[in-house]
């Protein structure tokens, strides 16, 4: 083998390499640009499902808070339906005493009559 055909062995294999390594060096961009999409693509996924359960929780808090603005509104109202009720069974306690005092009255006048009877009853003559 002659020095020229070494020259030209070498010569070829370099250009073999060099453009081995082009192609490696543009699959090796292609792989880059790849997983560099697939990445953007996830984040991106990612960024869409947290701001979706975002707004779902957002959705959820709001009727939460709705809910809590409702149920203390039927409190409130309750708590006015008790007072009012309390209010009533007050007055109607009220009532009870003064209906007591009038049955004590009305007791002690039927005991005067009771005896204001009894007593014309021993006054009549027997019968005979």
């Amino acid at each position: 083998m002659t020095e020229q055909d070494l020259r030209t062995i070498v010569r070829e294999f370099r250009a073999s390499v060099s453009d081995e390594l082009h192609v490696q060096q543009r699959r090796m961009t292609e792989f880059q640009k790849e997983v560099r999409e697939r990445i953007t693509m996830t984040e991106t996924a990612i960024l869409n499902t947290v701001s979706d359960m975002g707004r779902e929780m957002d959705r959820r808090f709001t009727s939460l808070e709705r809910h809590a603005v409702e149920t203390d509104a039927r409190l409130d109202r309750v708590e006015d339906d008790l007072g009012a009720v309390k209010d009533r069974l007050e007055g109607v306690e009220g009532r009870l005493e003064g209906v007591e005092g009038r049955l004590e009255g009305v007791e002690g006048r039927l005991d005067g009559l009771s005896d204001g009877v009894q007593e014309l009853l021993r006054r009549l003559p027997p019968s005979s």
